[in-house]
């Protein structure tokens, strides 16, 4: 880093299996100053990437990174490698909001003063504390008074993947606004007691964004998807997602029965403007059969099934011949 004297830095740093106080004399004296020479250029650091696991992270920003200001930093992703462990916050760190634009959070959360993230742009949330999310639970350096929200104004793309609301008594302020958003993807959202059911519908709401334009759900559990549904056709405005043009369905599992084929009629009925569908790891028969009805979706062709492009009207042959659309006369 000497060597490259002032100018900006792209850094990437992956420790996955690193223990630090099983290392040799030599070898934690040499991770000592690399991590001080971190410490020293951090305002050159222009993107930032560490892969590593809870100790490490935690040797990292406790004892070296603690407080630092990366005034020039525009990408950090902070990957926590071992996925089933207790969620940990890192920090506090600074980050100028006039340059700071992308924030991905894996296994980890990150602590620094709310006006830092005023200028995210992406923000991934996955696996990681639900007080990203909401206004309020952010560190506010006025704090027990708390400006008014949002505080991400200019978010366009949102990943929240086993992100969950944190359920308080006050009402939730979303950290970010909606009105911004283009590309939004909801993940692994599950309903584990009937209590999660307000929370689920709560951050549909709170992401919903009628000027959205990409939308990708993954791995959500079919009493989620119901209440998704749900969120789509009881409230205004109809259709809900004027705006999108490509949508994705990621490991869902729709079972093959005239009732999820109703269902998906009532979800797709929400998508009028989708010119490219994608289905993956998803049984395509009851979406097929689905879109038989050519007012929904009027503007697609073809679909995307595993990662192979089908005309619309000439599904697979491996589909059952009850999804086949009827012939054109």
């Amino acid at each position: 880093m000497g060597r490259s004297k002032q100018l900006p830095v792209s850094l990437s740093i992956r420790l996955p299996t690193l223990d630090v106080e099983r290392q040799t004399n030599d070898r934690k004296i040499e991770f000592r100053k690399t991590l001080e020479t971190l410490r020293t250029h951090a305002q050159r650091i222009r993107y930032l990437y560490i892969q590593a696991n809870n100790s490490t992270f935690m040797l990292f920003f406790n004892r070296f990174l603690n407080n630092v200001n990366f005034s020039a930093l525009e990408t950090l992703i902070l990957e926590q490698v071992i996925a089933d462990s207790r969620t940990y916050a890192v920090g506090p760190v600074v980050f100028n909001p006039a340059v700071f634009h992308t924030l991905r959070l894996e296994n980890i959360m990150i602590e620094c003063n709310a006006p830092c993230l005023a200028g995210l742009r992406v923000l991934h949330a996955i696996h990681t504390s639900g007080t990203i999310l909401d206004h309020r639970q952010l560190t506010h350096a006025t704090y027990p008074v708390i400006p008014e929200g949002p505080t991400m104004n200019n978010l366009r793309e949102l990943i929240i993947d086993k992100t969950h609301i944190i359920q308080t008594h006050s009402q939730l302020t979303p950290s970010f606004s909606n009105a911004s958003l283009r590309k939004l993807t909801l993940a692994r959202i599950r309903v584990p007691t009937p209590e999660a059911r307000t929370l689920i519908l709560r951050l549909f709401h709170m992401t919903y964004s009628p000027l959205l334009e990409n939308l990708v759900l993954e791995t959500i559990e079919i009493d989620a998807f119901h209440i998704f549904v749900g969120f789509l056709t009881t409230s205004d405005p109809v259709p809900k997602f004027a705006c999108v043009r490509r949508l994705a369905l990621v490991n869902l599992q729709f079972d093959y029965t005239p009732q999820m084929v109703e269902v998906l009629r009532m979800f797709l009925r929400a998508f009028p403007r989708v010119d490219e569908l994608h289905l993956v790891a998803v049984s395509p028969a009851p979406v097929w059969l689905a879109l038989v009805d050519t007012t929904l979706m009027p503007l697609l062709t073809s679909i995307n099934t595993d990662h192979k492009r089908h005309p619309r009207m000439a599904p697979p042959p491996s589909l059952p011949l009850a999804v086949a659309p009827a012939p054109q006369t």
